[in-house]
């Protein structure tokens, strides 16, 4: 079998309902790893929030973060990476129309350092805004965030994430790409955070997904993307096989090629590889 590019989705696609990896998966990726095929994570998070999923994965390939905003080889320089930023100035103007777009927090991917107007959040903030929008919050860490002014934001940002009620979110993403619909692209997260990220226009996750193939000389027919949400259609699309997650968004099923058995809760991705790549442990 020629290399394969394995593109690979985390929050309800690779992770589980916990938001981990499992042992199979660990074994199986690894071991496509071993035999010479590309593993890649292409994820809507920063790479703050899945550092961790990298190092325990334990395999060393570019990796794509903000949905892919930032294409990038942990640890290295990498002349075929990339970083697309958001205007300054959009990022301010719906800071300020927060409200009257019914977002109950926004927040702000600097450089570096994720800015919050707010950095506690207690009983009523969860009963406000519901207990999956407080979790996000687990991965963020205290000191990782800044105050969110006009002040701090003196630089382009990589994204902009948008917390509300579920059921808000389609007019929340309606209503801005009234607006900005020429600049911007609203994507959702996969998981049970209910997130809304603002990215540039024309960035997705297949634009990292080529870069990495292109640099290992992989062709888009032996691209295998994996995926659940929205936000990874444009990556299904491109490769060659797209894969659908049994749990998946149906938004995706007019561009899967095929849809695994199982859920992410029930290894999905890995029994599909297993069974595609007739691995034997």
């Amino acid at each position: 079998m020629q290399r394969q590019l394995i593109a690979i989705d985390l929050d309800g696609t690779t992770l589980n309902e916990e938001s981990k990896l499992s042992s199979l998966t660990i074994r199986t990726l690894r071991e496509l790893n071993k035999r010479g095929h590309v593993v890649t994570i292409a994820t809507g998070r920063p790479y703050r929030s899945s550092a961790a999923i990298y190092e325990e994965l334990g395999i060393r390939r570019p990796m794509i973060n903000y949905n892919g905003a930032l294409c990038h080889f942990p640890g290295r320089t990498w002349s075929e990476g990339y970083h697309e930023s958001l205007r300054r100035d959009i990022a301010l103007e719906l800071l300020d129309q927060q409200d009257k777009l019914a977002i109950d927090l926004m927040l702000i991917e600097g450089e570096d350092q994720l800015y919050s107007r707010r950095l506690s959040f207690g009983d009523e903030d969860a009963k406000r805004e519901g207990s999956a929008t407080i979790g996000i919050y687990d991965w963020m860490r205290l000191e990782e965030r800044g105050i969110l002014s006009r002040e701090t934001i003196f630089r382009d940002p990589t994204a902009l994430l948008l917390l509300s009620q579920r059921e808000h979110q389609p007019t929340i993403e309606q209503n801005i790409n009234q607006i900005y619909g020429d600049y911007i692209d609203v994507k959702t997260w996969g998981g049970e955070a209910p997130v809304l990220e603002v990215i540039r226009q024309g960035v997705h996750k297949a634009i990292g997904v080529d870069t990495v193939a292109r640099y290992y000389q992989i062709d888009a027919k032996n691209v295998i993307a994996f995926g659940d949400e929205q936000n990874d259609l444009e990556m299904l699309d491109y490769a060659g096989t797209g894969v659908m997650m049994a749990n998946g968004n149906t938004t995706l099923q007019s561009v899967a090629n095929e849809v695994t058995e199982y859920t992410n809760n029930e290894d999905g991705l890995a029994r599909f590889l297993i069974d595609r790549f007739k691995l034997d442990f």
